[in-house]
């Protein structure tokens, strides 16, 4: 006869519900993959190229020799880095709820600031709600006194 009130009972579980749902990156990822994932590519590929610079431009006067393979290595150097930036305003589309296609807008000039501002400031499924919480008002705010600081600096440089 089975015990209705057991305190010690397990709870029921449904095993065919998953255990885990994907809800792709968070912005705190995308600031941080992208902020140190620059750095580090940075600091590689310019480490790369001084050594292959030393190593391998036999005489150092040769200008041609030079500009190729600074070129060569401007190209290694470049491509990580955008395909990093691209592939993380994708996914983070992705999670605010949009077409992950908008997330190509960064390698548009003027574009790219845009979308990486809407993808450090718009939470997960932002388009269901299309209300930004809290840590994105902050976030949202730090900006634009740092673009203020910014423009006053730049109007007393020039």
């Amino acid at each position: 006869m089975p015990i209705e009130n057991n305190p010690y009972q397990a709870p029921d579980a449904n095993l065919d519900a998953p255990q885990y749902s994907y809800q792709g990156i968070s912005r705190a990822f995308f600031f941080f993959a992208s902020f140190f994932g620059f750095v580090l590519l940075n600091m590689f590929f310019r480490w790369l190229t001084i050594v292959f610079m030393y190593f391998v431009t036999s005489p150092p006067n040769n200008a041609e020799t030079g500009e190729l393979v600074e070129f060569v290595f401007m190209f290694f150097y470049i491509t990580p880095i955008v395909g990093l930036f691209v592939t993380l305003a994708i996914y983070r589309y992705k999670n605010m709820g949009y077409n992950p296609w908008w997330g190509l807008l960064i390698l548009i000039p003027l574009f790219n600031g845009l979308v990486y501002i809407q993808c450090l400031i718009y939470p997960t499924n932002y388009s269901d709600s299309n209300k930004i919480d809290l840590t994105g008002k902050i976030i949202a705010i730090a900006f634009v006194i740092f673009f203020a600081l910014l423009m006053m600096m730049l109007s007393t440089i020039l």
